[in-house]
């Protein structure tokens, strides 16, 4: 489930490694959505920092494995300061929000969205373990590491809080949740409060990595029966992002949706009016065809959880 790992280690070529470093902004964090190879260097800047679309913990991953490979101490500054934004921005609950310093609105929840938080928890869990490329002993302290083993500990604590529940059952979790009161939040207009078949995934396997107490088997044992029920998937149907009609009949095949009602299970789609569908072909073209409603959610977590033993 750490596959984006190696992607954030070869995404780029050494030779961009100064014009990322360029685009850092003063807090430690960076923008999302940059594509290194096609725009001119940077000049850093004030703006805040995303852990969005793998903005920030990308880069910070990548300088690291680039410091180790050239000796160059500016590249391990620079993953030391990405570190620190980290931790600075963590709430005292445990998540962390969509961009800091803090936006306003839904960016200020606590964030699964795009398995953000998942990335966070995994770049320190790696840092705090030596895990490559932090498997350096001159890239931090013991006293960072000790510092991210706490960072990790309460955002598991925040995860295992927020998962919810239906009629006393565990089940998943939203993609945005609030810092104080843990419950799922609302985001765009076509994000409702839901449980979330995508993000829930990153989440019960980050829970799988982690020292398996009995808090956390309940919960990713609730979670996979959640995604294990004939009441979260479609059978025999597959999912064709970009398509007109994305949702595709295929024998042997199992869909799950992206979002769920948070008390029936039942999945449904939104559009930019804010509205809540049960047919993908009520909403706008733009939305069916521009976003991501569905996908073999729970075989990928199915087959994860096997391969480590659940």
């Amino acid at each position: 489930m750490a596959n984006w790992y190696t992607k954030a280690r070869t995404k780029w070529s050494t030779s961009l490694a100064d014009k990322i470093l360029s685009y850092q902004q003063s807090n430690g964090g960076w923008p999302k959505n940059l594509d290194y190879a096609s725009i001119s260097a940077g000049s850093g800047g004030n703006d805040a920092g995303t852990f969005d679309n793998g903005a920030t913990i990308t880069e910070m991953v990548y300088l690291a494995e680039i410091y180790k490979s050239t000796g160059n101490t500016k590249y391990r500054d620079a993953v030391r300061k990405a570190a620190t934004y980290i931790l600075t921005s963590q709430y005292n609950t445990g998540g962390w929000p969509q961009f800091y310093p803090l936006k306003g609105g839904y960016a200020n929840h606590v964030t699964f969205n795009d398995d953000a938080m998942a990335h966070v928890l995994t770049v320190l869990d790696s840092a705090s373990k030596k895990i490559a490329p932090f498997n350096d002993d001159t890239i931090f302290t013991s006293t960072d590491r000790a510092k991210f083993v706490t960072a990790v500990q309460k955002g598991v604590d925040y995860i295992l809080k927020s998962q919810w529940k239906q009629n006393g059952v565990l089940t998943v979790w939203c993609a945005q949740h609030g810092k104080d009161d843990y419950l799922p939040k609302a985001a765009r207009a076509y994000e409702l409060e839901s449980l979330s078949g995508l993000e829930s995934v990153g989440i019960l396997a980050f829970l799988m990595t982690q020292p398996q107490t009995s808090q956390i088997q309940t919960a990713v044992k609730a979670g996979l029966a959640w995604y294990r029920s004939p009441k979260t998937y479609l059978d025999g149907y597959t999912y064709k992002s970009g398509q007109n009609s994305p949702i595709v009949a295929q024998s042997g095949a199992k869909m799950w949706y992206r979002f769920y009602d948070l008390n029936t299970n039942r999945g449904f789609f939104s559009d930019r009016d804010g509205g809540k569908y049960y047919d993908i072909m009520q909403i706008s073209e733009e939305r069916r065809t521009g976003y991501q409603w569905g996908g073999s959610y729970g075989d990928t977590i199915g087959k994860y959880a096997s391969s480590v033993g659940y």
